[in-house]
């Protein structure tokens, strides 16, 4: 899940928060699958200093006898469109600064071509 976070970030411009956990399976059909350990993955990031937790839904049943501080930072992701809410804007508990689009290498033969003679001296 954290690598498919980090690509909509970078598509959407929004940063995730430094202090974000997430963890999950993510299917090819974009489901989010539970996680063995759950319990033992929350609280070994909190102790790491993580805040807030992105998790399987499918997990919150197991993990109900967690403290109530603990659960209430936990976000729940049933399949990949939930992960889109995060970076939906403002009110999303992230930090909400949206980052300049990076610029792109033109694409076909001008991206081929030879540099200037002196461009990379």
């Amino acid at each position: 899940m954290a690598v498919a976070a980090a690509l909509i970030s970078t598509e959407s411009g929004v940063e995730v928060g430094a202090k974000t956990c997430f963890f999950g399976e993510l299917g090819l059909t974009g489901e989010v699958r539970a996680v063995p350990f759950a319990d033992l993955r929350l609280r070994e990031a909190e102790k790491l200093g993580f805040e807030r937790f992105i998790v399987p839904a499918s997990n919150k049943r197991r993990l109900e006898e967690l403290p109530a501080a603990l659960l209430n930072r936990c976000s729940w992701m049933r399949d990949a469109r939930d992960l889109f809410e995060l970076f939906d804007g403002p009110g999303n508990g992230q930090s909400g600064v949206r980052r300049p689009r990076p610029p792109y290498a033109p694409r076909g033969a001008a991206a081929a071509a030879e540099p200037e003679a002196g461009q990379f001296d």
